[in-house]
C-alpha cells in the first residue's frame, strides 16, 4: 500500500505541477499578445499625428487664402 500511495502522491504533484506549467504558458502568452499590441502603437501614433499634421497644412492653406482676398470696406 505504501508504494502505491507514494505514487499517488507523485501522481498528484506532477499533475499540480502541469496545470502551473499551463497557467504560466498562458500568462506569457497573454504578455506576447501584449507585447505585440504595443509594438504598433508607435506606427498608430505616427499616422495619427501625420493626419493631424495634414489638417493642419489644409487648415493654414484655408486662412492663407483668406487672407489673400481682396477687403471691402463699405
Amino acid at each position: 500500500m505504501g508504494q502505491i500511495f507514494i505514487k499517488d502522491n507523485v501522481s498528484i504533484q506532477l499533475s499540480a505541477i502541469s496545470y502551473q506549467l499551463s497557467a504560466i504558458s498562458h500568462q506569457l502568452s497573454a504578455i506576447s499578445y501584449q507585447l505585440s499590441a504595443i509594438s504598433y502603437q508607435p506606427s498608430a501614433i505616427s499616422y495619427q499625428l501625420s493626419a493631424i499634421s495634414y489638417q493642419l497644412s489644409a487648415i493654414s492653406h484655408q486662412l492663407s487664402a483668406i487672407s489673400r482676398r481682396p477687403r471691402v470696406f463699405g
